[in-house]
């Protein structure tokens, strides 16, 4: 199912607790990162991927010991840090942000997964594609 900003609610129906986090790709020159998630309890793998991504942040702390287990996986207000970032940069800035991608009139979600270490993701893209099939092991 592809998600954006107009059904961006659906996405919270997702649930992943203590599905296994498999790697991370960004393709910079494609704006896009993909990741999957494999979910034993259902025998299902999760596969995301995320398109016209304008900001990616990953915290890796590891606050509560190891582990690659998916905490929570939610669709989120945008953060502060990233409206004070574009803000920053668009009055500090001697920039044209015409053409930009911050001005095509593209309105972004923002989601965030915690995994049960501590670390988080937090991904501000145009659309996600989550789709997923069944466990082959």
């Amino acid at each position: 199912m592809l998600y954006n900003y107009n059904n961006k609610n659906e996405f919270d129906k997702i649930y992943l607790h203590d599905a296994i986090f498999e790697g991370y790709n960004y393709d910079y020159d494609k704006r896009e990162i993909s990741f999957s998630c494999k979910y034993y309890e259902v025998n299902k793998i999760y596969n995301f991927n995320f398109h016209n991504v304008i900001y990616s942040k990953l915290q890796s702390c590891s606050f509560w010991h190891g582990g690659n287990s998916v905490y929570d996986i939610y669709c989120t207000e945008t953060p502060d840090e990233f409206t004070n970032l574009i803000h920053d940069v668009q009055t500090n800035e001697p920039v044209n942000f015409e053409y930009s991608f911050l001005d095509r009139g593209i309105n972004y979600i923002t989601i965030k997964i915690m995994i049960n270490s501590g670390d988080a993701l937090l991904i501000i893209c145009e659309s996600v594609e989550v789709s997923e099939s069944e466990l082959s092991e």
